[in-house]
């Protein structure tokens, strides 16, 4: 139950408040749905303060929710199993990689949520009528659909929505019916992707490795490209130590659209120079290597097939439960993308590429895959397995937040064993102790859990030993100036607020406190302006950074912010509390939350007088240059 005791009677009406800030006092209890409050006011409650007192119980709840979702039955038949594709494969479970997102552009979890909290909270209690003030029509439908269960009454305050600034093309595909963009997707993808098609095909069908990586063709290490061979920041020292065991490996690459390879033909191009170096034992495809007139036809063929099996579920998931949260509202948009849409579309065109590449391919005794629960990784699963293929090893590479559901499921998930169950790799390999407590606590089979360096943050232990060299531990101290290293998000609108934050705060803020900003890859915003408040941008890297920084100023979800805590640099977060808490510091001591610019400025200002603990990065992560681990798990030793 939630940490709060129950009164009966609360008020005539509440207002939920889904907008910025608090409230004025009035005749409502307001209900704060995404500001975090903790003052004084006895009218008002917080639903994001609630989430955050109770994570781990509502979480549980959200977890049950979704395996009662997959357990239901029509006609005496599970959702699993109207959805099936083929080897087992169910897409539901690629609905749930969906709506479980919260990186995505609509993010429903975090309503979901909330909802979730809101009905906890209101267990025993009663009140006449609900108001809520929203610019959000799928939250409405949602809070009306929970009204209608429990006899209140529900009004909806619609706010005017903020502009889009969405093309007017785009719109216009947006207004098209699901399976016409799905058609569009697909030509769109083909037209894109083709130079791709073949690229490294005949040496793939010929390999003599038997270990093979799939991966993103992503955070390419800009010197080895250069020098044309491979090295990635995924994967870091792991290609070298590959390479002097003399071990032969394949590498399937999933394209990702970046500044460094902008399209298809840059990426043939390296994909080529790669599979020609001598200095390295591999070969490398992508995904769209395996492209072909076969594998679209397949693709449609499927994808027709869920077309009128998603409108016949569709109907009756659309009935209310009495006395149970409806989350249709929430997830009926992504519902008709991931099973008759545009989502569904790539999805499937995902398995077949992946089903056609571990055809031709010889068969393999290990394969290892970036974990983040994807969409694309229970075709992997599914289509390796069914290939015959041996062992297969899910790696999360990065950190393992508590609020990305991604990762987390219903215990009882993990050990039921019947057709369209969950896709399970044969081993994670889990970066420290921090992932492995995660996966612990949420249930995961122990046995099925191996421990492995964390080959991202290899560089975290190359910046403690140079700090030992030279006898300088790494603390905030006071002294005339202050240098502060402003890390961002991989989201827009958390960088957007982020560099917000920081700008108003600058008239708070001493001249002697400087600041340089580092944006994230994937979200190169325009920072023209910062010049006026004598901010620097930097391209450096961010252990570079670290060495010239004394406090590390970060946005919500970069797990950057840990990579300074890991290394003794004082960090302050700046918390979007219009999602849910995905920093990866949530809960550690020492971290400050601050979402106002006086703040931050605060913080500042006082964080130089602070006595900071120094943090070992062993109660994160497994660091080794030797890679023992790796090495175990490869069977190179």
């Amino acid at each position: 139950m939630l940490k709060f005791h129950n009164k009966k009677n609360i008020a005539e009406s509440l207002l939920i408040w889904d907008t910025p800030g608090v409230p004025a006092p009035n005749k409502h209890i307001n209900v704060l749905w995404k500001t975090y409050y903790d003052g004084s006011r006895a009218d008002i409650i917080s639903i994001p303060k609630i989430i955050e007192n109770n994570s781990n119980y509502i979480r549980t709840l959200y977890l049950s929710e979704e395996y009662d979702f997959g357990e239901a039955k029509f006609k005496g038949k599970l959702i699993f199993e109207y959805l099936k594709i083929r080897h087992n494969l169910s897409m539901l479970w690629m609905f749930f990689s969906i709506i479980k997102n919260p990186f995505s552009d609509s993010a429903p979890i975090t309503d979901a949520i909330r909802i979730i909290a809101f009905n906890e909270w209101m267990k025993n209690k009663s009140t006449d009528s609900i108001v809520l003030k929203s610019d959000n029509k799928l939250l409405s439908g949602a809070i009306n659909s929970w009204c209608i269960n429990l006899g209140m009454t529900f009004k909806w305050d619609q706010t005017k929505k903020p502009t889009s600034d969405i093309s007017l093309l785009k719109q216009m595909y947006y207004k098209t019916p699901n399976f016409i963009q799905a058609l569009i997707w697909l030509c769109h993808y083909l037209v894109n992707r083709w130079p791709l098609s073949g690229v490294g095909l005949k040496k793939w069908k010929n390999t003599e490795g038997n270990i093979t990586f799939f991966s993103y063709f992503h955070n390419i290490d800009t010197d080895s490209h250069k020098k044309k061979y491979f090295k990635s920041k995924y994967w870091s020292n792991l290609n070298d130590v590959l390479h002097k065991e003399n071990c032969k490996t394949n590498w399937l690459h999933l394209y990702v659209k970046s500044a460094q390879f902008p399209s298809s033909k840059d990426v043939a191009k390296v994909i080529y120079a790669f599979n020609k170096s001598e200095k390295r034992q591999e070969i490398h495809v992508t995904l769209d290597t395996f492209l072909n007139l076969g594998v679209i036809i397949r693709t449609l063929r499927d994808w027709s097939k869920f077309f009128f099996i998603a409108t016949y579920l569709r109907c009756r998931l659309r009935i209310d439960k009495k006395n149970k949260i409806n989350f249709w509202f929430l997830f009926e948009k992504d519902w008709q993308k991931s099973i008759c849409g545009s989502v569904a579309m790539e999805n499937l065109l995902n398995l077949n590429l992946l089903e056609s590449a571990l055809k031709s391919l010889p068969k393999q005794k290990h394969g290892v895959y970036l974990q983040e629960n994807h969409a694309w990784e229970y075709s992997l699963i599914r289509s390796w397995q069914m290939l015959g293929h041996e062992q297969l090893t899910g790696v999360p590479h990065s950190t393992v937040r508590f609020w990305d559901l991604r990762y987390f499921f219903d215990s009882r998930t993990y050990f039921k064993k019947t057709e369209c169950s969950l896709p399970l790799p044969n081993k994670v390999a889990l970066n420290g102790k921090m992932a492995r407590d995660m996966y612990k606590n949420s249930g995961y089979p122990l046995s099925d859990l191996v421990e492995v360096e964390a080959l991202r943050y290899l560089h975290i232990l190359k910046f403690k030993q140079k700090l030992a060299k030279a006898n300088l531990p790494k603390a905030l101290v006071r002294k005339e100036k202050i240098q502060v290293l402003v890390l961002c998000d991989y989201l827009i609108k958390n960088t957007e607020q982020q560099i917000t934050i920081l700008k108003k705060a600058i008239q708070y803020i001493p001249a002697e406190i400087t600041f340089i900003v580092k944006l994230h890859p994937a979200c190169p915003i325009n920072l023209d302006d910062c010049i006026k408040f004598n901010i620097k941008i930097s391209s450096d890297p961010i252990e570079e950074l670290f060495s010239k920084c004394d406090v590390v100023f970060a946005s919500s979800s970069t797990t950057a912010a840990l990579e300074a805590y890991c290394v003794g640099i004082p960090v302050i977060v700046s918390v979007n509390f219009d999602s849910l808490n995905l920093c990866p510091l949530r809960g550690h001591a020492g971290v400050v939350f601050i979402d106002t610019p006086e703040q931050l400025a605060d913080n500042l200002i006082e964080l130089g007088s602070r006595n900071f603990k120094n943090i070992s990065y062993k109660n994160f992560f497994t660091l080794d240059s030797k890679l023992v681990r790796w090495r175990m798990l490869l069977n190179l030793n």
